[in-house]
């Protein structure tokens, strides 16, 4: 008996018609759509916690490593592009962390360098000119709890020296005195910034980065992960009507336009193009493709992704005078099952999101050289 291939309808469904155009979609696109569309559906269980929302491996990854690292107490250290969510992890993760003080964010790029070091580790009256009274510093204020030092990598070396004894002895010296404040805090840190260049630009302390570099958490940029796109844009809409207590929704497919781009700020630029294109939602209170797409800045950049779409081994063009439909859902089908084999959490799970027997789904794969591991 032949293995049933994926249904063709499925595939026409979630955008793949578009493939038969003379220079379509990459197929990763393509697959990218097919599964935003079974997570949103829950055929694909998203994870979410507070302003976390993915179903994609990349995104169940980033879910373990939080578990994994919230109970312990050394120093975390958050990598990934601007906009891609490094302070909702930074707070994920002291609130798993079950700590009993509070979790503060000290922003290293937003406060002036000539008052950097008395916001972090604080002074006592006359300690400067202007200091008249005793002030914590922002890294004792987190006692007992999280101190999550931001854009660490535009710390200046001066204060890198100070900020080292900080992380391996736990406690703060004010400015003006000689005694040291003990903190019990956990230190998390995160850079959008290339530590190791700026180390080998004599710019940063490799002693310092080999104290916080212990664990580190990468965040992946939205492009890598676009199939988690749907389950934002919906994540977004509620927000924005529960705030502005609105009831606006998003026409079905409209979504598929953002597949296209590249979000070069990430999660945070999905989040403003929604809430500028639900607050240019129709008398009905729908949003639709045109909305969404002219809230992106550059919406030239989806226009041009069309005509230019690059040609290569990843495309699937289609030409009537050779090819056939079954021959375009077999490339379609491959990379398909690529996914659900690196998204599947169980084998019971791929076998639901690809609606076969068992050895049905293996004949599926060993036809495209592929395989499972749960």
């Amino acid at each position: 008996c032949m293995p049933r291939p994926i249904n063709p309808q499925l595939l026409l469904k979630l955008g793949a018609n578009e493939i038969i155009s003379p220079a379509g979609p990459t197929i990763e696109r393509i697959v990218e759509r097919i599964m935003g569309h079974l997570i949103l559906e829950k055929r694909i269980k998203p994870y979410d916690y507070d302003e976390l929302r993915g179903a994609t491996w990349q995104m169940r990854d980033l879910y373990n490593n939080i578990e994994l690292y919230a109970q312990l107490k050394q120093s975390v250290l958050i990598r990934g592009e601007t906009g891609t969510g490094k302070g909702v992890v930074a707070k994920a993760l002291h609130q798993k962390g079950r700590r009993d003080g509070a979790h503060v964010h000290i922003n290293c790029a937003a406060i002036g360098r000539d008052v950097l070091e008395s916001e972090l580790f604080g002074h006592v009256k006359g300690a400067f000119t202007n200091a008249i009274i005793n002030r914590k510093g922002l890294i004792e204020e987190a006692r007992d709890g999280t101190a999550f030092i931001d854009e660490i990598g535009d710390l200046d070396e001066p204060l890198q020296v100070k900020l080292l004894d900080v992380v391996e002895n736990n406690r703060v010296r004010p400015m003006g005195v000689n005694s040291y404040v003990d903190v019990n805090a956990r230190f998390v840190f995160a850079t959008h910034r290339d530590l190791e260049g700026r180390i080998a630009e004599g710019l940063f302390r490799e002693d310092l980065y080999a104290r916080i570099n212990m664990f580190v958490i990468e965040l992946p940029p939205l492009r890598e992960h676009r199939a988690d796109i749907p389950l934002l844009v919906e994540h977004f809409i509620e927000r924005y009507n529960k705030v502005n207590n609105t009831s606006v929704t998003v026409e079905a497919g409209a979504v598929d336009d953002l597949f296209r781009y590249d979000w070069p700020h990430n999660v945070r630029e999905l989040d403003s193009v929604v809430c500028r294109a639900a607050a240019r939602a129709d008398a009905h209170g729908a949003v639709t493709e045109i909305m969404l797409r002219e809230s992106i800045r550059r919406p030239r950049e989806i226009q041009r992704a069309r005509p230019n779409a690059a040609r290569g081994r990843n495309v699937v063009e289609f030409d009537p005078q050779t090819d056939t439909w079954p021959a375009l859902k077999d490339r379609a089908e491959a990379a398909y099952f690529k996914s659900v084999t690196e998204v599947a959490i169980s084998e019971k799970h791929a076998l639901e999101l690809s609606d076969m027997g068992r050895s049905q789904f293996y004949d599926i794969l060993r036809k495209h050289g592929l395989k499972f591991k749960a």
